[in-house]
């Protein structure tokens, strides 16, 4: 399929099932009602509603594992060249979201550790060092401001450096994690193995099998598209009273579908 063809199918895919579109939005509605339920309860009454607060809470991520899973059974569907959403499967929906969280866990994990050791070269941990030992050197009832005052400027700004470098380095690893994960989920509808989601080079030799030309500049329209419905939400959610609902049952639904429709299609192409 040309690149406009696998857009196309994926934005009208939910618009096309319509009914079963309109159920999962309703799902979705739930789900923040439940959520803002346990928020108000957790503000205003936490001292006699713990039971409460941790009931709603529990429901809450199992609404959430049951979604998330929900859109591994579309990526399935997709996969078997059915072009219709299919019916929850709660039990198997709730399995494939805790494997999604599972592949997700490994995947941040990852970038969380490579962080960790690429600080070392950065001077983050030599430059905090630094700035503890001459903290540590002040007496204990030395106002703040004067402590700040005491380390030099090259070191602060060598770590503001360093830090700056670490968190840079981050985001791009969480993207890189982001673009994997985007087609994990498709494996594991495929075979339904979290040891498939998690098999990187696996992944990346289907992201060459599809073209890499092609599958970032996929995902580069995929993003455009999302930022679009960000910026929408935006709009949305500062609606009165109803804004935050309309978003969630609109745009987050409709975006879901769209997005593990989509992964799927891609994937197709290698």
């Amino acid at each position: 399929m040309e690149i406009s063809d696998i857009i196309r199918d994926a934005f009208y895919y939910p618009i096309d099932n319509y009914k079963r579109w309109f159920m999962i939005a309703v799902v979705y509605a739930i789900l923040l009602f439940i959520s803002q339920f346990g928020s108000y309860m957790s503000v205003n009454y936490l001292a006699g509603n713990t039971s409460i607060i941790i009931i709603t809470l529990l429901v809450s991520v199992i609404i959430q594992l049951i979604l998330s899973g929900f859109m591994v059974s579309i990526s399935k569907t997709t996969l078997n060249k059915n072009d219709t959403i299919p019916k929850f499967n709660l039990e198997k929906d709730l399995l494939n979201g805790i494997k999604k969280v599972i592949i997700t866990i490994f995947y941040v994990l990852i970038a969380i550790i490579i962080t960790l050791i690429l600080a070392i070269p950065l001077g983050l941990y030599s430059n905090i060092a630094k700035v503890t030992s001459i903290i540590s050197s002040m007496p204990s009832n030395y106002p703040t401001f004067f402590v700040l005052q005491s380390i030099p400027p090259e070191t602060f700004k060598a770590l503001e450096f360093s830090l700056g470098s670490v968190m840079v380095l981050f985001g791009v690893l969480l993207i890189v994690v982001s673009i994997f994960l985007f087609l994990a989920q498709v494996s594991l509808a495929e075979t339904g193995s979290i040891m498939a989601g998690c098999n990187i080079k696996s992944l990346f030799n289907k992201m060459r099998s599809i073209g890499l030309g092609k599958f970032l500049t996929c995902l580069v329209m995929y993003a455009i598209i999302m930022f679009i419905s960000l910026v929408l939400g935006m709009f949305v959610v500062v609606l009165p009273i109803y804004g935050v609902y309309i978003y969630y049952f609109i745009i987050v639904s409709f975006t879901s579908i769209f997005s593990a429709r989509l992964a799927a299609l891609i994937y197709m192409e290698g």
